[in-house]
């Protein structure tokens, strides 16, 4: 009699350990999928809107030629792998698409004129030592008013990385006329890519 408890005892043991470890397993989150989706390319700034996993529109305020080139670019959420956007990764990235861009713009809010890239144009170089970019033409920029088939996002998926690159909406970060918001961009998983002064290459 006491055996069959014994072996009626242990069974019943074993079962709750396996159910245990079912329930344990069934809660672990599928890796590469989460943490994706949960991370805020915008760092902790007054004005956010999410494009796509990938990119992000990041604005510390909305007065006009108030931020510098560091405060643009420290608008996106660095310590997670969020830069500013050059052409060199987003030619491999490739344009959003038009509803997730609308839908970034729209949850930034109004009264942004352009989202600035980091892509020096013009007159700049790429070393922002040599000529400042906060009262220098120009920083590549995209209009809030243009779609993705629109001439500034052709410009930043076409290929030429080259400084001093001919571009349709550029000017100086501190602008006195605009208001302008930073085009963040997660481009760790893009082959050959490095973060440059604060932008991915």
């Amino acid at each position: 009699m006491n055996k069959f408890l014994i072996s009626i005892s242990i069974s019943v043991l074993s079962f709750g350990v396996l159910a245990d470890t079912f329930e344990l397993v069934k809660s672990i989150p599928e890796m590469g999928t989460s943490r994706v989706s949960e991370v805020n390319g915008c760092a902790n700034v007054a004005f956010k809107g999410k494009i796509n996993n990938l990119l992000w529109v990041c604005a510390p305020d909305k007065t006009k030629g108030n931020n510098n080139f560091l405060q643009m670019a420290e608008s996106c959420n660095e310590e997670q792998g969020f830069h500013l956007a050059t052409v060199s990764v987003m030619t491999k990235i490739g344009v959003p698409s038009q509803s997730d861009w609308a839908k970034g713009v729209s949850l930034l809010g109004p009264g942004f004129d352009y989202i600035v890239t980091g892509q020096p144009t013009r007159s700049l170089f790429w070393d922002r030592t040599i000529l400042p970019y906060e009262t220098t033409n120009g920083v590549g920029y995209l209009s809030t008013n243009d779609g993705v088939t629109g001439a500034g996002w052709q410009a930043l998926t076409d290929g030429v990385t080259a400084e001093h690159r001919m571009w349709p909406f550029a000017n100086s970060v501190e602008y006195p006329t605009v208001s302008l918001a930073s085009l963040c961009v997660d481009a760790s998983s893009v082959s050959s890519s490095y973060v440059y002064d604060h932008r991915w290459r």
